[in-house]
């Protein structure tokens, strides 16, 4: 719509300006509305191309999806205490999500299985057709560097060798 409106502009200009200002070079309106267009069919061609490339590569999750992940670890708090490995990506409609999910480590295996089941619920409401793959480990509070950056306890709350 945009390209048809940019030539027909362009061209009103010309036709009215002979009318209206007779013997005045509008000629170079003429260029100026085709480049005009050519850009704005570049920019689309622009973000066709890169949407359809994104939708071929697998890419990880945007920001947004992967804070909703975060926030719905962080409500299971207590007894989820961590997601160490936490890797996603997309491909096509598809959404992958994989994770190590720390538990309290006094929890049964029944209990630490309901608790993936309410994420894997939790994730599949915003993605209906993701796909979660879960490995829970009990939290020993001795943490490695990376364990630490998932970890969902307050500080004031992990032991002193953790610090």
């Amino acid at each position: 719509m945009y390209t048809s409106l940019g030539v027909m502009v362009g061209l009103g200009v010309i036709w009215a300006g002979k009318r209206i200002l007779p013997g005045t070079d509008l000629e170079w309106v003429d260029p100026v509305a085709a480049n005009a267009v050519a850009a704005l069919i570049t920019k689309a061609a622009w973000r066709l191309t890169a949407d359809s490339v994104r939708g071929l590569l697998d890419t990880g999750l945007g920001v947004d999806e992967l804070g909703f992940i975060r926030d719905l670890l962080a409500g299971l708090r207590p007894q989820v205490c961590g997601h160490p490995h936490l890797h996603t990506r997309k491909a096509g409609a598809t959404r992958f999500i994989e994770m190590h999910v720390v538990v309290d480590g006094n929890l049964t295996v029944t209990q630490s299985h309901a608790f993936t089941e309410a994420i894997i619920a939790g994730i599949r409401e915003l993605f209906p057709k993701g796909r979660v793959m879960i490995h829970v480990e009990p939290c020993g509070y001795d943490c490695d560097a990376l364990c630490r950056a998932g970890c969902l306890v307050p500080e004031r709350q992990r032991p002193e060798i953790d610090r």
